[in-house]
């Protein structure tokens, strides 16, 4: 939980994912980063150094994690801190899935936001 399943993920692929493809390589780099973001932001938005956070966790032993809300480094499972596997995986599926797909595709289409005026003021009597 608290995004600790994914770092553990993350430091089991890391070295195996490799790729001649520079362009595959890319994407490989862009799932393996976005594993941390999780955790980053969790600890980011709980006003901690979301860096330190991160690198500690990386070397953290199975189950320990970084429970924000008390700011210790505790037994997940102790601390009733999991999350649902099924929702875990799909996430990450589906990120490889999108990823996949721009690499395959070589294009993205993007919608670029549009600077609307203000809506005017009706004059005051």
């Amino acid at each position: 939980g608290g995004g600790a399943t994914f770092v553990e993920i993350y430091n089991e692929v890391k070295q195996s994912l490799k790729s001649d493809n520079i362009d595959i390589q890319k994407g490989i780099n862009v799932v393996l980063e976005s594993l941390l973001a999780p955790i980053y932001q969790i600890a980011e938005n709980s006003g901690y150094d979301a860096l330190e956070v991160v690198e500690i966790q990386k070397k953290a032993k199975k189950n320990i994690g970084f429970d924000a809300k008390k700011g210790e480094w505790v037994d997940m499972f102790k601390r009733g801190i999991v999350d649902p596997t099924k929702v875990t995986r799909s996430a990450l599926l589906n990120a490889v899935s999108i990823s996949s797909l721009f690499i395959t595709t070589e294009v993205g289409v993007a919608e670029v936001k549009e600077e609307k005026p203000a809506m005017p003021q009706p004059d005051m009597y």
